[in-house]
């Protein structure tokens, strides 16, 4: 949980592009703060011609908190149509982003508590795992740290968006799962399952998500696990049956 007040967004905002003519339906998960990638995105998935595009629509949203504590939902920031502007769908997202985490900021501010372990600084918490390592694996661990400062990272909630931003190259994906792994809050349980359910054209990135899981002593990504069972490509399949076969006792 990163956060607890309604109406708190969560950082994480979904993109959903339809084009009939090339029967894609494409869903990208992706953290705020890489809003500015989307366009190449939807400029390597949308057609040049425009006949191409005739039917093509795509749709921002971010999730914000539902309730107290009771889960999250969507909130539409802009909706293109194909021939619409593209740059003015974009410009009227990121506008009502700006206007929607000035809010949750705000909220906030009202009441400081409303936060949990989002905003732990990550150093902090690499600080406490490293006491107990050997000087070897403290220097990697410290070096996977450097390696996501540099992505920008800060906050360990800001781990709990990046697992799961596609814009993300998978060898740094790798990193955030590691460091998820060994932080061990099973906070990121959920996170971690949503990226082994959407890293179906990489094996080494499922992998990583389920040996990650796989220390979190938590149910609470069963209901993820049990549709990659269905849905989920053979390696997919195969990290969530190993996830699913784990002794029961090791879990909440």
């Amino acid at each position: 949980m990163v956060v607890k007040r309604a109406g708190m967004p969560s950082g994480s905002l979904r993109c959903v592009l339809k084009v009939p003519s090339l029967d894609l339906v494409d869903r990208l998960r992706f953290s705020a703060c890489r809003m500015s990638k989307l366009r190449s995105f939807l400029k390597k998935r949308l057609p040049a011609p425009e006949d191409a595009r005739e039917g093509a629509t795509f749709t921002i949203s971010a999730e914000i908190r539902h309730r107290e504590n009771q889960g999250y939902r969507w909130v539409l920031l802009c909706r293109w149509r194909a021939g619409e502007s593209v740059n003015n769908a974009l410009d009227e997202a990121r506008h009502n982003w700006k206007e929607l985490d000035e809010r949750g900021q705000r909220l906030m501010l009202e009441e400081p508590s409303a936060t949990d372990q989002f905003f732990v600084k990550i150093v902090d918490r690499i600080d406490e795992v490293c006491a107990a390592l050997t000087d070897d694996a403290s220097r990697l661990l410290r070096t996977e740290l450097k390696t996501v400062q540099r992505g920008g990272i800060k906050w360990f909630g800001h781990l709990l968006l990046a697992v799961n931003d596609r814009l993300l190259d998978a060898a740094f994906r790798m990193v955030v799962c590691h460091l998820l792994q060994v932080i061990g809050d099973p906070s990121a349980a959920v996170p971690l399952a949503r990226a082994l359910a959407d890293a179906a054209d990489d094996e080494a990135l499922v992998w990583a998500a389920a040996n990650a899981l796989a220390v979190l002593r938590t149910n609470s990504a069963t209901p993820i696990l049990i549709d990659v069972l269905e849905t989920g490509t053979p390696v997919q399949r195969a990290a969530a049956t190993w996830m699913l076969a784990r002794s029961p006792s090791e879990g909440n």
